[in-house]
């Protein structure tokens, strides 16, 4: 199993929050997240640098340099960037995690852990991260896709 494969699973599987997903679909995917984010972000901040490069080649680097409309462009661009991010990174992610806790046999309340991240330290989320992918499958009898492994 590659990360392009999962990834593009992943993504079919945006709005199906039941079924299961293993560690290593969950491993593969994070990695194909992580590369596309870092891809997207670059993409964004080099046609961020490249538009202020040239306004500052063409009108000098006088204050005119970044009037108005510029700043606007600038903001509106990083938000539909932020949006595509969003919605080709953070919402194949969101049902993986869903699948994920059914394979653990965890209820899907546990995922609750990553709303309220942000009112506590900002170390916890990547270790709860890692500690959702570490946890193995639940075994159950009268499941048939137990047999495919």
């Amino acid at each position: 199993m590659n990360p392009v494969k999962v990834y593009t699973d992943a993504l079919k599987k945006s709005f199906d929050y039941r079924g299961k997903a293993t560690r290593e679909e969950y491993w593969m995917f994070l990695a194909a997240a992580f590369t596309i984010s870092v891809i997207l972000v670059g993409l964004a901040v080099g046609v961020v640098i490249l538009l202020i490069g040239s306004a500052a080649v063409f009108d000098g680097l006088s204050s005119d340099a970044y009037d108005t409309e510029t700043k606007i462009f600038l903001i509106v661009l990083l938000a539909v960037w932020l949006i595509v991010l969003l919605s080709v990174v953070g919402l194949p992610w969101c049902s993986l995690m869903t699948r994920r806790v059914n394979d653990m046999g965890w209820s899907r309340w546990c995922l609750m852990v990553f709303v309220i991240t942000p009112y506590v330290p900002k170390w916890i989320s990547p270790v709860l991260m890692i500690f959702f992918g570490l946890i193995p499958s639940k075994k159950q009898e009268n499941d048939p896709s137990a047999n495919e492994l």
